[in-house]
């Protein structure tokens, strides 16, 4: 079972009360085995997610994780204070396009040497989802980070600890799709999602999160999703 926390908007919080028959969102959380934090306000998910992990419970926040890498490592330590298991994705991540290249890449692409990934969305809501991609693809490991760009563009260099690199770039007027090519030792091969089937591309996450919420294990490790939030803060700062 699920439940939704979102304090910031009274009318959903006293319809969420009332169904419940509860005096409290911590009250609405008794008895459930896992808890959604959707609000689209990554600045606040810290303080919403808070009564669910004290509780134990498992605990899905929505993209972004939070605002700064400070907010995302506080979630992360009540979490661990409290063994409550903790998952964070963006749906293109397991998206039918991205998860077939994942599967391919060895044979494809050999050892990935380098890659571009492109969406579009602003930094505080969207642009994690062609970081996302990315990162789903090969995983973290970013030691060196260089942005240049513009309000509504930006183009940032990813450079990773083992040497390989990635070229980022998010422009808010493309639109709405995201595309990832990779490069290696091998060859090139490339996924490209759009927005045909919405439901085709969400179905495989909604199945990762009843799946998290059964086993209490993330598909997504929480240093990955710190260090996401950590280039987006990086990104957004140097704009």
């Amino acid at each position: 079972m699920f439940g939704k926390s979102r304090p910031e908007c009274p009318r959903f919080r006293e319809t969420l009360v009332s169904r419940c028959d509860c005096r409290s969102l911590q009250e609405a959380a008794d008895g459930m085995d896992g808890v959604l934090v959707l609000s689209g306000d990554a600045g606040v998910h810290a303080a919403q997610a808070e009564p669910a992990l004290r509780d134990g419970l498992a605990t899905f926040v929505d993209k972004p994780f939070a605002l700064t890498a400070a907010q995302a490592r506080t979630l992360a330590e009540t979490a661990d204070r409290y063994s409550a298991p903790l998952f964070c994705t963006s749906a293109l991540r397991f998206a039918p396009q991205t998860v077939a290249l994942r599967e391919r890449l060895e044979q494809t692409v050999g050892s990935p040497l380098v890659a571009h990934s492109i969406g579009t969305g602003d930094f505080e809501s969207y642009a994690v989802h062609s970081l996302e991609i990315l990162f789903g693809l090969w995983g973290g490991g970013v030691d060196r980070v260089q942005s240049t760009g513009f309000t509504g563009q930006s183009t940032v260099q990813l450079d990773y600890h083992d040497g390989r690199r990635a070229l980022w770039q998010v422009h808010q007027r493309m639109a709405w799709q995201f595309h990832l090519a990779v490069y290696g030792t091998n060859g090139m091969d490339e996924a490209l999602v759009t927005f045909g089937d919405r439901y085709a591309i969400f179905r495989e996450t909604a199945a990762r999160m009843v799946e998290f919420v059964s086993r209490r294990e993330s598909p997504v490790p929480v240093s990955e999703t710190i260090e996401i939030v950590r280039l987006l803060e990086a990104v957004r700062n140097a704009q």
